[in-house]
């Protein structure tokens, strides 16, 4: 009543319809309440679980975990995905553009990205997750050494055999890799998190690379600057849009005039441009 500076009246139904309705509301709160409770604790379970039958350090309360995605070393990008309590936290997750490798180096390409997330040592993780066998947890060895942090646990995780292929999970000091085919719940939270990275990953590569064509192919045309091609960039989400709109729809684009519309459909269309 303060608040919305008039009178507040509260009615409690005592019988009839109006009753049998808010006992159904509250039967059903009491139902959703529990569930939640039961998911959050059988989600700690598994997370204790991880721990013991892995020998972890820590319960992997949060997970991080990083894959690298590429076209023959072009386009080359990082991904890093964050699972808290066994869910994906989103507004954590990182892209990387790779900076240092030129070549078809994955190793390198790993090593650059998490050096770029952990070298300042700021809110570690419990569980760090490469999407890779021995080669991909052998770098994130070497470079947590290197950066003198401890306390992190790291495993890699990759699918091999020919026939049936299997997840392999491989852990520091350990030669043979641990397989989760019997625990079935530990080997779904760990598979949710390594898809997801090579999803976001791959995604990211998507962009990059449409977004590198796209500008690959415009940088031919005569008169079409850096600006107008951001800005032909901005409102055309690829060539293939650009290629089916008129040389009028063109036009809305700022800076793109009469004739420059007609060269760049010309030369899309592989027409002579225009003198």
């Amino acid at each position: 009543t303060e608040k919305a500076n008039h009178l507040i009246k509260i009615r409690y139904p005592k019988s009839g319809y109006g009753r049998d309705l808010l006992s159904l509301a509250n039967s059903n709160a009491e139902q959703n309440f529990r569930e939640v409770r039961e998911k959050r604790e059988e989600d700690e379970l598994i997370l204790r679980q991880m721990k013991d039958f892995l020998g972890l350090k820590n319960v992997p309360r949060r997970i991080e975990c990083f894959d690298v995605s590429h076209l023959g070393g072009r386009y080359a990008v990082g991904a890093m995905v964050v699972f808290q309590d066994g869910k994906p936290r989103k507004e954590d997750y990182r892209h990387f553009r790779i900076r240092t490798v030129e070549t078809v180096d994955d190793y390198a390409m790993l090593r650059e990205i998490l050096t770029r997330r952990y070298s300042k040592r700021e809110s570690l993780p419990d569980l760090v997750v490469m999407d890779g066998g021995k080669g991909q947890l052998g770098v994130a060895e070497a470079l947590f050494r290197d950066l003198g942090i401890g306390g992190v646990d790291l495993l890699g995780m990759a699918k091999e055999g020919r026939a049936e292929p299997e997840d392999h999970v491989y852990l520091p000091k350990r030669k043979e890799a641990v397989l989760l085919s019997r625990r079935p719940k530990l080997l779904y939270l760990l598979q949710q998190v390594r898809d997801e990275a090579h999803r976001f990953a791959l995604s990211y590569h998507h962009k990059v690379k449409t977004k590198r064509d796209f500008h690959s192919v415009l940088d031919e045309i005569p008169g079409l600057g850096e600006r107008k091609k951001r800005a032909l960039l901005k409102h055309f989400s690829s060539l293939a849009q650009i290629k089916q709109v008129s040389p009028e729809e063109l036009q809305q684009v700022k800076g793109i005039g009469p004739k420059l519309s007609v060269k760049i459909k010309a030369y899309l269309s592989k027409e002579p441009l225009p003198s």
